[in-house]
């Protein structure tokens, strides 16, 4: 039987291009509150749990971090994201080959291994998702 590291942190990852008025970008992940109608079959709490196929997230496994008024060149993008040096390789590898070489936004998801899910929706008004790496 394979060992799983509980201690294990990976994260989702979306960048790109996002040129929204802050309140629309932010009300992507605004969960509602209250009681679900059907709670045998319960909806996401809002369009960001929706796109990682949960039903709520947990806000501090969110990291969303403040968009550039401008696109910068992907690298500086990247360069801001605290996982090691092989996996910021892996990144631009994979923005490169998303056709990404410039980004005004991030974001990413905190997840154990154990609770990985790829999401659905790939690309979010702009943003694309990149994958899923270790910090």
């Amino acid at each position: 039987m394979n060992k799983i590291d509980i201690n294990k942190v990976t994260i989702q990852l979306w960048i790109g291009n996002n040129f929204l008025e802050e309140e629309k970008y932010q009300q992507y992940f605004q969960q509602f509150e209250g009681i679900q109608k059907d709670v045998l079959n319960p909806k996401p709490r809002c369009l960001f749990c929706a796109d990682i196929g949960e039903i709520a997230y947990i806000t501090e496994k969110l990291v969303a971090l403040e968009r550039f008024s401008s696109s910068q060149k992907i690298e500086y993008i990247i360069d801001s994201i605290k996982v090691n040096k092989n996996e910021k390789k892996r990144i631009y590898e994979k923005c490169i080959e998303l056709g990404i070489s410039k980004a005004n936004a991030l974001f990413w998801y905190k997840a154990s291994e154990l609770t990985l899910k790829k999401p659905y929706k790939e690309n979010y008004n702009g943003l694309k998702y990149i994958g899923i790496f270790n910090i």
